[in-house]
């Protein structure tokens, strides 16, 4: 027995590979496969340890051969599917740290390294120059998750993979993918990825950040965004409210329902937002979703789209009680939103932000200041036979009217409270301009 390194000479070279095992000889390597396949018993025959000192010992001249021959792939190759079944996790991942990022490194020992799982395989994932076939397709279909993701994570996806990736369903795969700058996400991709995101803050962010995608198309996402971001939103959407030549000039009032919704504000913000509900064509549903959103940004766009002034919805929000309303920092952001939207940008910010079940299955009730909808999400010009007509009443607005009122102990057709104008420059709101 022989105790201390094993020494492997090839190609005229010769390293020391420190070990702390016993082997009976040195094994002199040459380049002829009779010898490797040898080697390679030998490695398997049970001596512990030696297939992985011959494997690290290859993997180290392997890499550092900058142009090996063809016979040499071969050679190296059938060594290391050889061996690699016996190596240790600890080699196996050497070996994938190494090899992965070698541009000369034969694609069957890349798929069998990756064929391991866990970590060895994200190593060759994440690290591989150019990953072959295989190895992204059984990536993109291995039921382990983080596989998917160090996949996602790849700056040469195609649309395929990223269309194999879409279809798992998860949420670490579309977080990966959405926080992948190096891809271009095709409009497919990118909607689908944007409806997930409405029920994942994380994953809206990551979209959020992207420069590639169209900022009418993550209006979706408005209520994630910081201010900044918002207010460019807004930016953009007034813009090409413009150019399209849909963003009007003077802002209307409900010309419907201008004290009902004074008097039901007073009732709270449930009654509040059931009342605009039949103004905008609402189902139902656009309770709930106006309820859950924390912000209470989207009753402040509900009321510009059915053409509050700024300064009425402020009012009809503070008379509601709500305290979330009444939080001074999101007062101050649903003051800037109203401030600085138009009429046509809040209802198609309402309409991007509310699932598409809100919206009231009978469009003949719907009232005329709601634009229609084309594909695609645009809304479809007005006619000129339009443009000159009345506010249609909403269904079930007189019956909203009478509960209002007898709720507020008012007689029919007794007017409600004086209005009083309020002034969102005055200290006493708590809101600086």
């Amino acid at each position: 027995m022989v105790n201390g390194p094993l020494t492997v000479c090839r190609y005229d070279r010769i390293i020391s590979y420190p070990s702390a095992f016993c082997v009976e000889k040195v094994f002199r390597v040459s380049t002829t496969a009779t010898a490797f396949e040898e080697l390679a018993r030998m490695a398997r025959s049970g001596e512990a340890g030696l297939a992985d000192a011959t494997l690290k010992v290859q993997c180290e001249l392997f890499v550092q051969d900058a142009a090996p021959s063809a016979a040499e792939k071969t050679l190296f190759s059938t060594l290391a599917l050889m061996l690699l079944p016996v190596a240790s996790e600890g080699t196996a991942r050497h070996l994938a740290a190494r090899l992965a990022p070698c541009a000369h490194t034969p694609a069957e020992v890349l798929a069998a390294l990756e064929a391991r799982g866990g970590g060895v395989a994200e190593l060759v994932i994440e690290g591989a120059t150019a990953l072959p076939q295989s190895v992204e397709a059984d990536a993109a279909g291995n039921p382990d998750p983080r596989l998917a993701a160090s996949l996602a994570s790849r700056p040469d996806l195609s649309d395929e993979v990223q269309s194999r990736l879409l279809e798992r369903g998860e949420a670490t795969t579309f977080r990966a993918l959405a926080a992948n700058h190096a891809v271009r996400l095709s409009r497919h991709i990118a909607a689908n990825l944007i409806a997930a995101a409405t029920a994942d803050a994380e994953l809206a962010q990551h979209l959020l950040r992207r420069t590639d995608l169209d900022p009418m198309a993550v209006l979706p996402l408005y209520l994630f965004a910081d201010q900044p971001q918002k207010a460019r939103m807004r930016d953009v959407l007034d813009q090409r409210l413009t150019d399209r030549g849909m963003r009007g000039g003077a802002r209307e009032t409900v010309a419907a329902e201008p004290d009902l919704l004074l008097e039901l504000s007073m009732l709270g913000l449930a009654a509040l937002i059931d009342g605009l509900r039949p103004l905008l064509g609402q189902s139902e549903r656009f309770v709930a979703a106006a309820m859950a959103d924390s912000s209470r940004e989207v009753t402040a766009l509900a009321l510009m789209a059915a053409g509050s002034t700024p300064q009425d919805a402020i009012r009809m929000l503070l008379r509601t009680g709500d305290p979330v309303a009444l939080d001074s920092a999101r007062l101050g952001q649903v003051v800037d939103l109203v401030r600085s939207i138009s009429r046509q940008a809040a209802t198609m910010l309402l309409s991007a932000l509310l699932p598409k079940d809100c919206q009231a299955a009978d469009s003949a009730e719907r009232p005329v200041h709601v634009p229609a909808m084309v594909a695609g999400g645009t809304p479809a010009r007005p006619s000129p036979a339009a443009s000159g007509r009345r506010l249609a009443a909403p269904a079930g607005g007189a019956q909203h009217r009478e509960t209002a009122r007898r709720q507020l102990g008012l007689r029919s057709g007794q007017p409600g409270a004086a209005r009083t104008v309020l002034d969102l420059d005055d200290p006493q709101v708590g809101i600086k301009p």
